[in-house]
């Protein structure tokens, strides 16, 4: 079976979700080489493109199924909720 997240999502289909643009529209909105803070980034689908764009990324889910496939990212595992990484970012994706 393959592997779903705590409330149910399978991660095999966000996985294989491709980009829709988002990441180009965040990256035209924020200053050049912004740093990015992607919440619910779930497999990385928007914080790939953004690091090829040339944004450093943090990305916070709090599903490990899910951040195991988010790479070249700051990968956080915590609940968006009451989330405090003691520090700001310019742009931040939900």
């Amino acid at each position: 079976m393959d592997a779903t997240t705590a409330d149910g999502c399978p991660v095999e289909v966000y996985r294989l979700l491709p980009p829709s643009g988002e990441a180009e529209i965040a990256h035209r909105a924020a200053p050049p080489g912004a740093a990015m803070l992607d919440l619910g980034c779930g497999t990385g689908r928007i914080a790939h493109r953004l690091i090829e764009l040339g944004h450093p990324v943090t990305a916070v889910d709090d599903s490990p199924e899910m951040l195991a496939h988010v790479r070249g990212a700051e990968a956080v595992q915590a609940r968006i909720e009451g989330l405090d990484l003691g520090r700001r970012f310019p742009a931040v994706l939900v």
